[in-house]
């Protein structure tokens, strides 16, 4: 039997049986070391943490948790255990979930994905003014080592330990959070080296709403279309400034495109003075999609007085 098989047997017999499965799957760091003594015995051959192909053997992928890059959180997607790298790197199934926590600590649970955050913690967030993200934030930040987020947030072994047997509420409203936790938090502070109160919610949201900005930075292209059709590049900003162009592909016009979008990606809008008009959104994983509109004169061009209509989309070169 190939190494490949011998691990794939285990997870089939073993990890399927439930009350095997309910042990295994306990959160601790015997977990996390049993699973990557069982990844490094499969070998170069087997690749069981997908290094460098962003997938493995059984078709997990790998997934990035930033508030600045987050090392030292513990994760647990249904079976795959571990602790996030330097690069904040886990692993997940597709359509599965993860849960993060420290020591006994759940920090939440949420979606797999190949980018996740504080707001893919929290159920219905889409940005940072969330209550949960918000406190999730505020959390990693105070644990953070040196409590500088600009070199990664690193979550060491000392602060995981004095986690165990302890309990935080990230549902509480952000203005009690500190007070109503404060125990847990001062003593996952103290077994920081840099120590120091609970980093604040403004402190938090405006360090979480940078990192989603930034998350959505880049240069994008793609194409529009319906009553006119053409294409379009954009450049975005670390602050959520959108500069570009658009060609139309039926008159050979070309338009300025200035724009801004938010945090949550969600309200992408895109104007060219008396051009089109562009009103979307765009993900983190960098694709975009949306409609767009252009009104005759004289808040557009004069056709007989027509507006025009389409979509577009594009992805981040």
């Amino acid at each position: 039997m190939g190494r490949v098989s011998i691990l794939r047997f285990f997870q089939n017999r073993f990890l399927r049986h439930r009350d095997f499965r309910n042990w295994f799957l306990r959160p601790g760091p015997w977990a996390a070391a049993l699973v990557s003594t069982l990844v490094l015995a499969v070998g170069p051959t087997g690749c069981a943490v997908g290094v460098g192909t962003g997938n493995n053997a059984f078709g997990s992928r790998e997934g990035t948790f930033i508030d600045s890059t987050v090392e030292g959180i513990e994760y647990n997607a249904g079976g795959l255990i571990g602790t996030t790298d330097e690069t904040g790197r886990f692993l997940y199934d597709p359509g599965g979930t993860v849960t993060f926590f420290v020591g006994d600590i759940v920090v939440g649970t949420g979606p797999g994905a190949a980018v996740m955050t504080p707001v893919s913690l929290a159920e219905g967030a889409v940005d940072e003014t969330n209550g949960t993200a918000t406190n999730i934030a505020a959390f990693l930040l105070t644990i953070d080592d040196d409590r500088d987020p600009t070199n990664g947030i690193q979550i060491t072994d000392s602060v995981r330990q004095a986690a165990k047997g302890l309990s935080i509420n990230f549902t509480d409203p952000p203005s009690v959070f500190p007070g109503l936790n404060g125990a847990a938090l001062g003593t996952l502070s103290a077994a920081t080296t840099a120590g120091g109160s609970t980093v604040s919610a403004v402190t938090a949201q405006d360090h979480l709403h940078k990192t989603l900005l930034g998350l959505l930075a880049g240069s994008y292209k793609g194409e529009y279309s319906g009553d006119d059709a053409g294409n379009w590049e954009i450049e975005i900003d670390a602050d959520g400034n959108v500069t570009g162009t658009a060609v139309s592909g039926n008159t050979a016009e070309d338009f300025t495109l200035t724009g801004t979008v938010g945090s949550s990606g969600t309200d992408l809008q895109i104007n060219s003075g008396l051009g089109p008009s562009f009103d979307g959104a765009i993900t983190v994983d960098g694709s975009v999609s949306g409609s767009w509109q252009r009104l005759p004169e004289p808040g557009g061009f004069d056709d007989g007085a027509v507006t025009q209509f389409g979509t577009f989309t594009g992805i981040r070169e």
